[in-house]
Formats: C-alpha cells, sequence, structure tokens
C-alpha cells in the first residue's frame, strides 16, 4: 500500500577538489543554466517534481467549493467563493480557476525534451530504467494536470460543439507560439488517456523491494536493477497504480450525461476502477475508513505526509468551546443533513420513522461523523446552535457563528482544542489524493450505467448493490440488514446520493452537479431549534445564483483576449 508521498530526490555524491586559484577566482558555475541543469541528475529531477505542484487534496481548498452548491454556505461574506455562488461567476472572476496548471505541464515538458540527455547511473541498465521512470512520472503528471483543466474548464463553444482544452505536448519558450487552439473533448480526453497510458508501461506499478510484487509487464527486466530502482524508497511517486485510478475518475467524467453520455467510457471506467480496487485492496473496502483524516488508514491510496497541526479546527470550529473556538467558516446546509440516511438505511423522513423532535437521533452513523449538529459534542462539549446557544447559535457572530445551524466535522481531528489566548492543542491529520470510497464508488455508477445494479462487468468481482451494500454497512453496527437498499431496482439516485455523503467537502459536489446535469441553484436551507414548544425551524439561507451555462466554467478573460485561436464557452 502506498501511504505517503515523499518527493525524493536522487542523491548524488560529488566529491570536488579545489587549488587555491579556484577558490580565489570567480567561476562561472555560479550561474544555474540549462546545461548546467540537466547535466546535474539533482537539478533535473527538481524540474520534474514541479508537475506536482497544486494536485488537490481531500482536505486543500477543493473542500471550500462545497460552498457554491447546495452542500454548504460560508459565513464570511467576502469569500470568494460565497461570490461565485451567488452570481459573482465570469470570465474575469472564477475562484475555481485552474488554467495556471500550464505552467506545471510546460515544466514536465521541458523535463521530458531533455531527459534522455541526463546521466542518472553510469550502470547502463539502471541509468535506463531510472530514465524510463522518470519519463513516466512526467507523462501521468502532464495527464492529470490536463485533467484537472479539462474538469473545469471544458465546454460547449457558441456553435454547440464540445470542446475539450488545448493539450501542450512541448515546452514552450517564452518568446514563443502559445495561441493555440482548444481540441474537442473526445480528443483531450483520448489525449490525455494515451499519456497516462503511455506512463503506465514506463513506471512501475507498485514501489517495492520484493520480487513477487513486480508486475507482469516489468517480469523479463533485471530483477536486482529494477528493485533499486523501483524501491519503496520512492513509495509516494506515481505508480501504475496511481495511473489506473486516475483514468477511473477521468473516463467517468467522459461518460457523464454532460460530457459524451457514453456507454464505451463507462465501461473504461469501471475496468479502471475495478483494477485498482482488486490491487489495492482486495475488492473489501477498508473498515477503518469512516474517519481516514484521523488515523493512518488503508483506505488512503496516495497520500501527503501526516501534518501535526490544528488549522481546520481553528478554521471551521465552533467560535466557543471552553471559551475559545474557531472562527466556524465552513457551515454544511440542512440539504447535506437530509441526505444522510435513517440508521435502518432509509431515507429520513416523518413517514419512515424520523423524530421532528429529535431530528438527529436514530440516524446513519455518518452524519455525528462529519457534521456538528444542535446538541452534539466537540471536545467533550456540547454545542448549541439554536435558542440559547450564545455565540455558536445561527447568525449569533457575523464571520464566526453558523448561518445554518450546523458546523463542519468532516477532516477535523477529535483530540484538538482550540485556544484563542495560547495552549491550543495540535494533532495529526492524514490527507492524500486518492482513496478507497471514491474508487468503489466510480465502479459502482460506471458499473450500474452499463448492466445496472446487480451486474458485473468483466475484470470486475463486484455489482454496484454490493459495492453499496459495503459502504453503507460500514459505519453500521455487524448486524445491520440494509432492506431499503435490498428492496430497489433502480440504484441510481442511491448511488449519486452515496457519493454526496461520503465525497461531502472533498471538492466532488461541485462537479458532480455538472457533469450529472443536476440543477445548480437549489435552495440553500439551515435549521435552528427555537426550543421545546416550537422545535426545529427550517429556513432559507442563500440562494445560489448561477446562469444555466454555467454548467462549464468560463475561461479567463485575459487568456480569451491574448489568444486569438482559444475559443470561449457558450455564455461567458
Amino acid at each position: 500500500m502506498h501511504k505517503k508521498i515523499y518527493f525524493s530526490f536522487i542523491l548524488i555524491l560529488t566529491f570536488v577538489s579545489y587549488s587555491c586559484e579556484d577558490m580565489l577566482e570567480p567561476k562561472d558555475e555560479n550561474i544555474i543554466n540549462e546545461e548546467f541543469v540537466f547535466n546535474d541528475p539533482v537539478f533535473s529531477e527538481g524540474i520534474l517534481l514541479n508537475g506536482y505542484n497544486l494536485i488537490p487534496t481531500f482536505s486543500s481548498v477543493n473542500n471550500a467549493l462545497d460552498m457554491a452548491t447546495d452542500n454548504a454556505v460560508c459565513n464570511q461574506p467576502t469569500n470568494n467563493i460565497l461570490r461565485m455562488g451567488t452570481g459573482e461567476l465570469s470570465s474575469f472572476f472564477n475562484p475555481a480557476n485552474r488554467w495556471g496548471r500550464y505552467s506545471n505541464i510546460l515544466y514536465v515538458n521541458k523535463f521530458l525534451e531533455n531527459s534522455n540527455d541526463v546521466v542518472w547511473s553510469n550502470d547502463p541498465t539502471i541509468n535506463t530504467y531510472f530514465s524510463d521512470r522518470l519519463k513516466g512520472e512526467a507523462l501521468a503528471l502532464r495527464a492529470l494536470q490536463h485533467f484537472y483543466i479539462l474538469q473545469a474548464h471544458a465546454g460547449v463553444s457558441n456553435n454547440g460543439t464540445l470542446l475539450g482544452i488545448p493539450y501542450i505536448d512541448q515546452f514552450i519558450e517564452v518568446d514563443g507560439d502559445f495561441n493555440t487552439p482548444r481540441l474537442s473533448f473526445q480528443e483531450t480526453v483520448e489525449r490525455i488517456n494515451n499519456d497516462f497510458e503511455e506512463a503506465f508501461n514506463l513506471l512501475p506499478y507498485v514501489y517495492t523491494n520484493n520480487a513477487s510484487e513486480i508486475h507482469p509487464k516489468d517480469q523479463n527486466k533485471d530483477e536486482e536493477a529494477y528493485l533499486l530502482v523501483n524501491s519503496p524508497n520512492y513509495e509516494g511517486r506515481f505508480c501504475g497504480l496511481f495511473v489506473r485510478a486516475f483514468q477511473a475518475k477521468l473516463n467517468l467524467l467522459a461518460a457523464s450525461p454532460a460530457y459524451l453520455n457514453s456507454q464505451d467510457y463507462y465501461r473504461k471506467a469501471a475496468e479502471y476502477a475495478a483494477e485498482t480496487i482488486n490491487s489495492a485492496w482486495n475488492n473489501i473496502l477498508p473498515t477503518d475508513g469512516l474517519t481516514f483524516y484521523e488515523n493512518n488508514s488503508s483506505e488512503i491510496l496516495w497520500a501527503q505526509p501526516r501534518s501535526n497541526n490544528f488549522s481546520l479546527e481553528e478554521d471551521v470550529y465552533p467560535p466557543f468551546i471552553d471559551g475559545d473556538g474557531g472562527d466556524g467558516r465552513i457551515n454544511p446546509s440542512h440539504n447535506l443533513v437530509a441526505s444522510f440516511p435513517l440508521a435502518n438505511g432509509y431515507p429520513a423522513t416523518t413517514s419512515n420513522g424520523l423524530d421532528s423532535q429529535n431530528p438527529y437521533d436514530n440516524r446513519d452513523p455518518r452524519l455525528q461523523a462529519y457534521i456538528v449538529t444542535n446538541g452534539s459534542s466537540i471536545s467533550g462539549q456540547n454545542i448549541n446552535t439554536g435558542i440559547s446557544g450564545g455565540g455558536n447559535r445561527v447568525d449569533s457572530l457575523v464571520t464566526r457563528s453558523t448561518r445554518t445551524g450546523y458546523y463542519l466535522r468532516k477532516h477535523t481531528v477529535s483530540n484538538v482544542s482550540i485556544s484563542q489566548s495560547g495552549g491550543s492543542v495540535s494533532a495529526f491529520h492524514y490527507d492524500g489524493y486518492l482513496r478507497a470510497t471514491e474508487l468503489f464508488l466510480i465502479l459502482a455508477e460506471a458499473q450500474n450505467e452499463v448492466v445496472g445494479a446487480d451486474g458485473v462487468l468483466p475484470g470486475s468481482f463486484l455489482s454496484a448493490r454490493e459495492i453499496l451494500a459495503q459502504i453503507r454497512k460500514r459505519p453500521q453496527n455487524p448486524g445491520f440488514v440494509d432492506n431499503y437498499l435490498n428492496g430497489l431496482s433502480d440504484i441510481t439516485d442511491l448511488i449519486k446520493n452515496e457519493r454526496r455523503i461520503e465525497l461531502c467537502f472533498e471538492g466532488a459536489r461541485f462537479w458532480d452537479l455538472r457533469r450529472w446535469n443536476l440543477p445548480l441553484n437549489e435552495e440553500v436551507i439551515g435549521s435552528e431549534f427555537l426550543g421545546a414548544t416550537d422545535g426545529y425551524q427550517t429556513f432559507s439561507v442563500e440562494n445560489r445564483n448561477f446562469q444555466e451555462f454555467a454548467r462549464f466554467m468560463p475561461i479567463s478573460n485575459s487568456e480569451i483576449q491574448k489568444f486569438s485561436a482559444l475559443e470561449q464557452n457558450n455564455g461567458w
């Protein structure tokens, strides 16, 4: 299992002797130019590593995108995501802009154009293996950065053509021609898939020092040299298994109704997701993955090094916890809370047994794991967001109190404590780029679209229904029986709801609404406890204000003005 991303450099020890004249005379070696960089493997690898920048993690700025959906709002009026979600999105103002990732792509292209000239080892076999692996990393990073740009900027042209993005596969000098037209959406997807596939063939499937774990595609290679070059010391760098996971994400996007609406791409997404699930987790969802951010869970396939801090808690905790607290910035909506089922798996409605006076009782355990509701606790203190709630009550303190009646718990760690006067207690947080539940959900969605709830495609070992059964049972007691799931013939809406719950505050909802062609402007609802007589009352918090053409996000106006070949998405 590949847990932590350490950007390891190849260490080269160079012994140089100087005469007195050498030490006193200034030399040209003080100037680092391109020739110098690509004559030194450490500097050369440094060019490549720029490609790893800006890959979004589960709890990065991505989680804030939920505040521009029906999942959440922000309590800070000047917040850019709030402004985007309430009508200010334009080609001049787009907080979800990813066009700047082309700079990362140019770095990896520069590396690819020069990597054959770098001597990675004096041993010819080892040198070839290093060269291949690093080229594989570069190709995978180029594909990945294009994928993120595509997700954020694909769209329909003024004449109705579904467009992708420019695909930059060579380094362009500062004075070079950047005036590159957009490919069609499908051409872009295929270019990304091709780079991923070439990367897969060059990369180790996993980093290992065990010959039995060498992938069949590499078993004809010199074993000793291969294990040296692809040892666990490089674990956390791009490998073939990560490539397959991202191919699953890419092809699911392509298959979706807003794009190609294609059975072929659903099949590809299912194929890549099934391979990843089988290889990484043997088709069994990790039981410790519910709060993966609190422990070194096998849920996380590609992780960052753990971090010891309390910055997230300071940002999202309620303002008063033992006199001190956080800024309560991200406020989950009642819309999202309502999507969490009852403890028996049925939708949380009064007709199914929801107690309107105690609406958070007898609910799926994931609700309390991810969201702070009225009456729940943090650090042993009850949080009251209704009457008599003080600073934690709805709209009590501008920019600090909740606007919805809820605070965010997901991604926070339970033993952190916040003190505005000093003495806060930090804890380790776990974050990353790929995790099991998303891959299981990709397989469920893609397979359901092709062969229905109970069909199993070649290469897969689980039906969509069996996947949902694992996901929904994980937080429950061992004896849980999912009669609701078992009684459904069509599980499409349930898959979408499970994705909403499991991937909330990981940046998924913002893009899912768009690729599924679902409404973008659902009214965001809150809920406040007004006392024993009046109970809980729902209220309007915020109206989403997206034009229908905002299903496809804009390209920055400055880019359109600079480059005549670059076509803007319709409406912008």
